[in-house]
């Protein structure tokens, strides 16, 4: 059944153990498939189609139909083009999200609209001072260690991310407008984007994904988020 308003079932999943052991290649879409042949790095198209077959596979289980009766939208609103709006199963009552860093993606499934951004923890992260306001420039200079204020960013990055894809927005909307800051020091954050107030926060960790990530979820309410394994259900028909 979709996913209530109640709740965000979210599904953290590392891609290419869903490649070499998941279903899914035969509800690949010639869009699909035209994108991943675009990209010129072999592992990151892998990864490409890992993501749209798995995320296929969830909104079909969340919807009781199979994958193949699935049609997502991404037309769009702006120019029309079909190749990288936001993601859409119109007429029906689910809202869901996609991000993926490097081999891990999140997929998160409401009943209203949702963001979610995932990020790799890993070394070597600088801050990006522009996308930031001048209170989260403050706050995170105020951390202890480059190791601290490198999660820190990341927190705030994805939580900024999270926001703008719950209110259908992306990047080139100014993502140092949108403050955060609250989130280095406390559990949610509620901030206004797109005209609406998000609730944004940070989900605990899977510990069976084996790499540490951070994960940002926002909606409107701030309802329960579910973590999910994609073990839950065994697959729907192909059909």
């Amino acid at each position: 059944m979709p996913a209530p308003d109640a709740r965000i079932d979210l599904w953290v999943v590392d891609l290419d153990r869903w490649t070499r052991t998941g279903p899914g290649a035969e509800w690949l879409t010639g869009q699909d498939r035209a994108r991943a042949a675009r990209l010129k790095d072999p592992a990151v198209a892998r990864r490409l189609l890992a993501r749209r077959s798995l995320t296929r596979w969830l909104l079909a289980d969340a919807l009781g139909i199979g994958p193949g009766e699935l049609v997502v939208d991404r037309r769009c609103p702006s120019c029309g083009r079909s190749d990288h709006g936001r993601p859409v199963v119109r007429d029906t009552p689910i809202e869901f999200s996609v991000s993926s860093s490097a081999q891990v993606a999140a997929v998160a499934v409401s009943g209203s609209p949702v963001g979610v951004d995932v990020e790799l923890l890993r070394s070597g992260i600088r801050p990006l001072p522009d996308a930031l306001s001048d209170r989260e420039r403050r706050e995170l200079l105020a951390l202890a260690d480059d190791g601290r204020r490198a999660e820190g960013f990341l927190r705030l990055w994805t939580a900024k991310e999270a926001v703008l894809k719950a209110g259908g927005q992306d990047l080139s909307d100014d993502p140092s407008r949108i403050d955060v800051a609250a989130l280095l020091s406390a559990g949610s954050a509620t901030v206004t984007s797109a005209g609406r107030t998000w609730v944004v926060r940070h989900p605990a960790p899977s510990p069976a994904l084996g790499v540490p990530t951070v994960v940002a979820v926002a909606d409107g309410n701030g309802v329960m988020v579910v973590n999910r394994s994609v073990g839950d259900r065994p697959p729907p028909d192909a059909s």
